[in-house]
């Protein structure tokens, strides 16, 4: 399933205003992130239930008994036990925190997702 166009971010500060290329600098890391996943098909490499094999160019999904062959190009592999809307707001929030410069005075960060309207995940970092 294709991700929303933008999931929503939240940071909390504790006293100053952050700057005001800060909001930039997060929509553009997270439309980053986004492009990486948007029109793939995401595979949890910690499955218990999902048995990956990779072959050449494809890889093999076995799970519940059925067989899934996908071209390696369309796949993205994520280092996760299943791929909920919770585990994807927990990547997604975890690499917002280790790859943009985060200002003192901010307490948190947080990313939902929409799993449909009015259905979000929400995952928060304490900084």
């Amino acid at each position: 399933a294709a991700l929303p166009a933008m999931p929503a971010a939240r940071v909390n500060s504790t006293s100053a205003p952050l700057t005001s290329a800060a909001p930039v600098n997060r929509k553009k890391k997270l439309r980053e992130i986004i492009d990486e996943l948007d029109h793939k098909t995401l595979l949890p490499t910690r499955s218990s239930d999902v048995k990956l094999t990779m072959d050449g160019d494809s890889v093999e999904a076995v799970s519940c008994g059925k067989r899934y062959v996908f071209p390696r190009m369309d796949v993205t592999l994520l280092d996760i036990p299943t791929t909920t809307a919770e585990e994807m707001s927990k990547i997604m929030a975890v690499r917002m925190v280790a790859e943009i410069e985060i200002p003192d005075n901010v307490s948190s960060l947080s990313i939902g997702l929409d799993e449909e309207r009015g259905q979000t995940a929400w995952y928060t970092v304490v900084l």
